[in-house]
């Protein structure tokens, strides 16, 4: 692995960081961080015109009072051997108060799901709710949680128990939909939509020869009104999944997906400046010459302290694929288009004034920029630097940044005196941060053979 190679690894490991960094804020038993004051998250709203400099703690989950403790003894006794005729399987019954457990855990798994994949709640799918298809994801995942729950306990209480067997779940697709229904309230048909649009079917099976990345479908449709219910579908986002099926049927399909992104990224990222100390420019912002358009500014935020003024570009690309060739396409792309508009936004200063950019942005008269104190942004939602695919920004005046990598630098810079300046600055150092990988050696043993893994994992240190 070259050292340019190693740099993919480093906007992969910033979700770690911040959590890291969450559970510090969360378990902190003094109120204060780094000159913040921590604030439980259902508070924050009274502080928002109080003098001070506060943030939140992470929120907690709202569901919580819905988990169950000693769950081994309350599912021990409801799992009983049932003989296939091929072999002893596992069959359980529940009750409502593991129902809910599940379904709490399923329901905050998703949020992250939902933001992974970008799939916005409030659009429409080919026709069909964006929230509906939420909803009936939020309940597969939670009754694969729970028969994986139930096979682990069966097979650990109940020897003669098939595992393997076990954990592959058929069912009735029309008794499927009628009891997501009764338990969501949504219309049996709306459910039905759902189903038809998520479910891998034979006439599918051509569009994957080209497909690369590892596919884990939620429900396989048997077409007899039997379905197939994975429990592996799980272990990775099976929003994506979801989507690549979309797309595979249908390539335009992706655009879908893609609506609302930057407002709904700019929403987050004016979230973190809320207060008096900051103006927010609402809406996307078009800088012309002459009536031509020359670029835009996806988000504006004016700092009314220090008069620095941070300009956004924003974007929300898709990493959810191992094909190399997409992948160098997608950082191309990135870099280029940052290049682009760095350019583009710095000329435009240059040649129109700053004065003549207050009135794009809208700012009040009584907020100055100077070009000095205008600091440059590319805020990507999950992937930023680009060295390690082979493409690096030629234009400086840029740093460039994941999402949680943004929050992270953030937090960690505090209520500074030149908070842009300073958050500018830490990304542009961290453009180029070097980390040792490892490979990670594993050895599988299946009958009598040996399977040897130089590489299959890598341990990294920054």
């Amino acid at each position: 692995m070259s050292t340019n190679g190693k740099g993919q690894f480093l906007d992969q490991i910033e979700p770690s960081y911040l959590e890291t960094l969450e559970d510090t804020l969360s378990k902190k038993e003094t109120n204060f961080y780094k000159d913040w004051e921590l604030v439980e998250h259902k508070n924050i709203d009274a502080f928002f015109q109080k003098h001070g400099s506060f943030l939140s703690k992470r929120p907690e989950n709202p569901s919580s009072n819905l988990k169950r403790e000693n769950l081994e003894s309350q599912m021990h006794e409801l799992i009983k051997p049932w003989d296939s005729g091929k072999g002893i399987m596992m069959g359980y019954d529940s009750t409502e108060e593991l129902d809910w457990h599940f379904m709490s855990i399923a329901a905050n798994a998703i949020k992250e799901f939902i933001l992974d994949a970008g799939l916005h709640p409030g659009h429409n799918i080919k026709g069909v709710k964006t929230s509906d298809i939420l909803a009936v994801i939020t309940c597969l995942i939670s009754f694969n949680l729970k028969h994986i729950e139930f096979s682990s306990i069966a097979s650990k209480k109940i020897k003669e128990i098939s595992t393997f067997q076990s954990l592959t779940i058929w069912c009735s697709l029309s008794k499927l939909i009628s009891d997501i229904s009764s338990f969501t309230s949504i219309d049996e048909n709306a459910v039905a939509s759902v189903f038809k649009l998520i479910s891998l079917k034979s006439e599918d099976a051509v569009l994957f020869r080209m497909h690369t990345s590892k596919f884990m479908p939620l429900i396989i449709d048997l077409e007899n009104d039997f379905v197939l219910r994975p429990v592996s579908s799980i272990l990775r986002n099976p929003l994506n999944s979801i989507k690549d099926l979309l797309t595979l049927r249908n390539p335009n399909q992706i655009a879908d997906f893609l609506v609302g992104r930057e407002a709904w990224l700019r929403k987050y990222l004016y979230a973190m400046f809320m207060g008096t100390r900051y103006y927010r420019v609402e809406g996307n912002i078009a800088l012309r010459i002459n009536k031509k358009f020359i670029t835009d500014i996806d988000a504006a935020i004016y700092d009314n302290v220090t008069g620095e003024l941070a300009l956004f570009q924003i974007k929300w690309q898709d990493y959810n694929t191992n094909d190399v060739r997409v992948l160098r396409s997608k950082a191309s792309n990135l870099t280029d288009e940052l290049d682009t508009w760095t350019r583009k936004v710095s000329e435009w200063i240059s040649s129109q004034g700053v004065n003549q950019l207050e009135q794009n942005l809208r700012l009040p008269n009584k907020r100055k920029v100077r070009e000095s104190k205008i600091y440059l942004f590319g805020l990507s939602k999950n992937a930023a630097r680009m060295k390690g695919y082979g493409f690096e920004l030629k234009e400086k005046k840029i740093a460039v940044g994941t999402w949680v990598q943004f929050v992270r630098n953030r937090t960690e810079i505090g209520p500074s005196n030149s908070v842009f300046g300073d958050i500018h600055k830490a990304l542009k150092q961290q453009e180029d941060v070097e980390i040792n990988v490892n490979p990670r050696p594993v050895t599988f043993k299946l009958s009598d053979k040996e399977f040897h893994y130089k590489d299959l994992w890598n341990v990294f240190e920054a």
